[in-house]
């Protein structure tokens, strides 16, 4: 996954089945030395074939990045990786609105190699970061449905930049056979 980085752009991948997940920013001239930025590996996703990655900046350089498997979202201030003091559930999409960064999740992500099925009953949740740098929430955005998945990616997104003043949510609802969106109001809080 990419996002924008003072100008340029930062990747975040996963080399091989036993590393963590890795970053790299270009500068216009040449790409940095991958660093770890998380030792989650790939049976640290349960196997996650296609173990979903999300990655935003806001500014000019902060960062933040969450995956499948990370119960959290980890924050780049300019000189370090942080955990944020988030627990949510299995990483989930972020999505900047303005200067409001959010998050959202739909429960555990299935496995592909775990009883592959194309559904779970879930929830679609949200949660937001104050300007103070606070974490609220999370708050239920519908109630329990089947959620469409295929092979480790949930049936929900987001897009990693929203209008100031709500993000787009569209997700693959299996009870009715259709695909819906709600429009996610944001507001600003202190």
């Amino acid at each position: 996954v990419a996002t924008p980085h003072k100008n340029h752009v930062a990747c975040f991948w996963r080399h091989t089945r036993g590393s963590g997940v890795l970053w790299s920013v270009y500068d216009g001239t040449a790409w940095s030395p991958p660093s770890e930025v998380t030792p989650l590996t790939r049976e640290d996703m349960d196997g996650a074939y296609r173990g979903t990655m999300s990655a935003i900046t806001k500014g000019n350089g902060e960062v933040f990045f969450t995956a499948t498997g990370l119960n959290t979202v980890l924050h780049w201030d300019g000189k370090s990786w942080s955990a944020s003091p988030l627990q949510c559930e299995d990483g989930g999409m972020l999505s900047l609105a303005g200067d409001i960064v959010t998050l959202f999740t739909a429960g555990k992500v299935n496995r592909r190699w775990k009883n592959l099925d194309w559904s779970r009953r879930t929830t679609l949740r949200y949660y937001r970061r104050s300007e103070a740098g606070q974490w609220e929430g999370p708050e239920n955005l519908t109630s329990e449905f089947n959620l469409h998945e295929y092979r480790s990616l949930a049936g929900f997104s987001v897009p990693p930049y929203a209008p100031v003043s709500f993000v787009p949510l569209v997700w693959s609802d299996m009870d009715e056979g259709t695909v819906k969106l709600l429009r996610v109001p944001i507001r600003s809080v202190p």
